[in-house]
């Protein structure tokens, strides 16, 4: 560590892997359990979905037991235990936590349908996933990226919805969306625990004007070849993750903190030109950008028109030899 660099934060240490820390938090998630074993639905709710709601996110310590009956320590994001122990609550707790919160996600939700907003859906998702509203959410997701052909993603939707309470909760379309996407995403496991809950209920699914058995339809998929893209939802295959350069990737903040700092201007002067640089482009209301931004450009050369994208180096424009200034 550089000298005079400031002190490094506090975190949990797990060897050569330091994770930002937070008792405070720790404490909610304790306090939350005990209200939860207090029968207290209101105080146990609220605590759990402040935490749900954080802007950011950071791990803290759980308890659990081992396949051999032995008490571990496991670091889990405060978001998703939240969300996790939410899940696991009793009859009574969940019933609370409808009346509480599901007018909201049902507001949202119904917005979201009107204008066909899939961000304000996968708010609801995040926020609000064990009301009715929220597994309405994620169903109208999977449904989207189907549409879609993105299977990756309708995966994901289909499957939270699919372990929030087993299969036998959804109804037989839905199950036969989630079907076909598992199949082209490669999930056989997931796909094949979905048929099985079909052939349970003897289900017949319409199709159009037919109605059509669980078998035929099986049979259908199966053949099907999977010929998705095997491409993760964080990929970032292009400049600002999509065509339109404007994607939401998911997941939240990094879990990052700098030890150490080291200013890239180092004389008062070279500060003041910055300060002026900056100062002119807010006054135009210009971007600021970075020297490793690149910034596009149209030369015109008699009739013809150049586009070219340009990077900047870090190091600024090379000087010129002597003999050619």
């Amino acid at each position: 560590m550089p000298p005079g660099a400031p002190a490094k934060k506090e975190g949990f240490d797990l060897g050569s892997l330091t994770l930002p820390k937070d008792d405070d938090l720790k404490e909610k998630v304790e306090a939350a359990i005990d209200r939860i074993k207090e029968k207290n639905w209101d105080k146990a709710t609220e605590t759990l979905q402040a935490l749900v709601g954080r802007p950011e996110d950071i791990f803290v310590p759980s308890m659990s037991t081992d396949v051999e009956g032995k008490e571990v320590t496991r670091y889990v994001s405060v978001k998703k235990e939240a969300a996790r122990l939410i899940g696991n609550l009793p009859k009574e707790g969940r019933a609370f936590y409808e009346v509480k919160y599901g007018e909201k996600a049902g507001t949202l939700v119904k917005a979201a349908k009107t204008n066909n907003d899939p961000r304000t859906m996968g708010e609801v998702v995040g926020l609000y996933f064990y009301t009715d509203a929220g597994a309405e959410a994620a169903s109208w997701l999977g449904t989207y990226m189907l549409d879609r052909g993105d299977f990756q993603a309708a995966t994901r939707y289909f499957l939270q919805l699919v372990n929030r309470s087993g299969p036998k909760d959804l109804s037989d379309k839905t199950l036969l969306k989630a079907a076909y996407a598992f199949h082209h995403a490669g999930d056989k496991d997931s796909r094949d625990l979905v048929y099985k809950e079909l052939e349970r209920r003897r289900a017949e699914i319409k199709l159009r004007t037919e109605m059509t058995s669980v078998a035929d339809l099986q049979s259908y998929i199966n053949k099907l070849v999977a010929s998705s893209v095997q491409q993760s939802a964080s990929d970032s295959p292009y400049f600002r993750g999509r065509a339109n350069r404007n994607a939401i990737l998911p997941g939240g903040p990094a879990f990052m903190e700098k030890t150490w700092a080291q200013k890239m201007v180092r004389t008062p002067a070279t500060q003041t030109y910055v300060d002026q640089a900056e100062n002119q482009l807010k006054a135009r209301t210009k971007p600021i950008l970075t020297e490793f931004f690149p910034v596009t450009a149209t030369v015109t050369k008699g009739e013809k028109k150049i586009p070219l994208i340009i990077f900047r180096s870090y190091w600024g424009y090379p000087r010129r030899p002597p003999q050619e200034r």
